[in-house]
Order: C-alpha cells, then sequence, then structure tokens
C-alpha cells in the first residue's frame, strides 16, 4: 500500500514538473500577450493605430523601425 502511495506520489510530482515547464515556456513564447484576452485587447489597440503613412500626411514624422 505504502509503495503505491509512494509511486502516486512521484507520478504527480513529474506530471506538475512537465506542466509548469510547458507554463513557462508559453509565456516565454508569449510574452506580449500572455492569453487569448490580452491578445483581444491588443488587437483592438492597433486597430485604433495610425498608419505610417498617415502620420507623415499630418506632418509628423513615425516611430523609427526598431
Amino acid at each position: 500500500m505504502n509503495s503505491l502511495y509512494l509511486l502516486r506520489a512521484r507520478i504527480k510530482h513529474e506530471f506538475d514538473k512537465e506542466k509548469q515547464a510547458a507554463k513557462k515556456k508559453s509565456a516565454a513564447m508569449n510574452s506580449m500577450a500572455p492569453n487569448e484576452r490580452e491578445i483581444i485587447r491588443l488587437g483592438m489597440d492597433m486597430k485604433h493605430m495610425k498608419t505610417n503613412s498617415e502620420i507623415m500626411e499630418e506632418g509628423l514624422v513615425p516611430d523609427p523601425i526598431q
């Protein structure tokens, strides 16, 4: 009985480690928008931004390309 408990605990520990590693990897890949809600919000923000052409038509200088 004790060995089954230890085996279950070991499997759960390994599963949790893999889950955390996947979460860290996902967060690193999506650092600008870590979740769907943030992606939607950023899309809405960008929808209302002026393009470089529109900015230049107004006689302003757009941000440099990074």
